[in-house]
């Protein structure tokens, strides 16, 4: 009896993300020829249609449905919530109105392996920054949720949500966490415009005076955290002497990815040396000697080695992108 049920529900299962799925598609084909008019982008069609099949593969169809409904629910205005992490990479984060950033025109270049994995086999998940009343809205609307997916509320320290596990209806029916849950993320930021102002400026920003958009990205990327490496006894000390150019020192993974290809080195490889650099691996295990041996052979200089060894952790491009963008937004904004 028990095997039958089972079997019953994961029949349920599959056509619950089957039609998350369908809905997905339709909406971004649909997006995709009103962004693209002039329908003169193969290799954008072809890039969210490696998007999508990496979303059908993992089962993550109903997340972006989800957080979608939310924010059309909840009426939210683009310049009140910031996307996050490596999302912003993805042409089916911005057709789904997600980021105003169009990923396949953005300069500098975002990559959606970075969001998906260079097969899509990195799980996702949406995080936000959001406003007072935007997070207002959001506890709101799913306090009173009433769609398919299941929801389960998520708390941090002193009971204040943090965002919303989302799992299929059918199977889910624990009351623990769940390893294949699903995670939108919308998280209250206070004080706005102070953030923005720290933001866009400080201590990076008042060394290299950056003077284009590029740069500040770059500046940004470099200014995340004073205790991630990448700053402070590393970019700080290259720039200074005069050993590295800006547009050469390591601010976000990409610009590992970009380097290493761009001294020849395979496009798998350069990723995988990229991950390695972006979580600490070299810092903390060193070299693979094979790794290393192909890095000097590619011309790769020392300075540049030993600037991957003293990196704790680097952010996704992406990220720095989106805050650039929304806390510009914020210091317009007089409303804020």
């Amino acid at each position: 009896m028990f095997e039958n049920m089972e079997t019953e529900n994961k029949k349920k299962d599959y056509l619950y993300t089957q039609d998350a799925y369908a809905k997905l598609e339709h909406l971004c084909i649909t997006r995709f020829y009103d962004r693209y008019r002039d329908n003169s982008m193969p290799d954008t069609y072809q890039r969210m249609e490696k998007e999508l099949l990496a979303i059908k593969k993992q089962g993550t169809a109903p997340l972006f449905l989800v957080a979608y409904e939310a924010l059309s629910g909840v009426e939210a205005n683009p310049m009140k919530f910031c996307l996050r992490g490596d999302m912003g990479s993805s042409i089916v984060a911005y057709l789904m109105g997600f980021s105003e950033i169009d990923p396949a025109n953005a300069s500098p270049k975002l990559y959606s392996e970075f969001c998906f994995g260079l097969d899509g086999e990195d799980r996702v998940s949406i995080e936000m920054i959001v406003t007072k009343k935007l997070y207002k809205n959001l506890v709101r609307y799913f306090e009173h949720y009433t769609g398919n997916a299941r929801i389960r509320h998520k708390h941090c320290s002193g009971g204040k949500e943090r965002g919303v596990g989302i799992s299929d209806p059918q199977i889910a029916l624990h009351d623990y966490y769940d390893d294949n849950e699903l995670y939108f993320g919308f998280l209250e930021s206070s004080g706005q415009k102070k953030i923005a102002r720290r933001i866009l400026a400080g201590r990076v920003f008042d060394t290299v005076h950056p003077s284009s958009y590029e740069d500040q990205v770059k500046c940004r990327g470099l200014s995340v955290d004073a205790v991630n490496g990448v700053w402070e006894e590393n970019a700080e000390e290259l720039f200074k002497s005069g050993t590295a150019e800006l547009k050469d020192l390591i601010a976000h993974r990409e610009d590992v990815y970009e380097y290493l290809i761009g001294h020849g080195i395979d496009r798998r490889q350069a990723y995988k040396i990229s991950d390695d650099v972006t979580w600490g691996r070299i810092k903390r295990n060193g070299w693979n000697s094979e790794i290393l041996a192909i890095l000097y052979e590619s011309g790769i200089p020392e300075w540049y080695i030993k600037s991957c060894e003293k990196i704790v952790h680097l952010f996704p491009r992406a990220h720095s992108m989106m805050e650039l963008q929304h806390y510009g937004y914020i210091l317009k904004d007089k409303d804020s």
